[in-house]
């Protein structure tokens, strides 16, 4: 009942005696605001910044190797592996299989690589392999390679000066 009451309430409130409904007042003119100045900025060579942000190279991201070929054995069959790249790091993952063994050589390392034109240089940082009779060999840290560095596309061929290849596509 105390609902019913409270509903008629509202809806008469929102007219006058003589059943109209009363219009809304117009909003007052107001004084429009001053545009706010912008402060001068000038440049300022920040010297206390050490950090600085180096190029990307355009080697950077994940390879997934595609082709293998050794000098003497020609392309091998069924090897897998993956080449990342950073900045300035390297990581190479490899399998490869082995004539008249199960077993595939492994190999996997960290390299600090350093691009100049067409040429790769890196040094090892960490690494070994194991060939397919299991023994086990270290690379030796610092050691330094070159390869030849062929970039088409997605497409990344690194070549050795005795004619060896890796043929990596990008995966990311």
């Amino acid at each position: 009942m105390r609902i019913l009451l409270l509903i008629a309430l509202f809806a008469m409130g929102s007219q006058d005696p003589q059943g109209k409904t009363v219009p809304a007042a117009a909003p007052k003119a107001r004084k429009a605001l001053t545009p706010v100045q912008e402060p001068f900025r000038s440049s300022v060579e920040r010297k206390d910044l050490i950090q600085q942000f180096a190029a990307a190279s355009p080697l950077e991201g994940l390879f997934k190797l595609e082709r293998y070929s050794l000098p003497g054995r020609g392309e091998l069959i069924g090897c897998s592996g993956y080449v990342f790249f950073g900045r300035q790091h390297m990581q190479l993952y490899l399998q490869v299989p082995q004539k008249g063994s199960a077993k595939p050589a492994v190999q996997a390392s960290v390299r600090r690589y350093v691009l100049r034109g067409q040429q790769l240089m890196m040094t090892s940082l960490e690494g070994h392999a194991v060939g397919s009779e299991g023994q086990l060999s270290v690379e030796r840290a610092r050691s330094t390679e070159s390869r030849q560095v062929d970039l088409a596309g997605t497409k990344l061929r690194l070549s050795k000066a005795d004619g060896s290849f890796m043929e990596l596509v990008r995966v990311e």
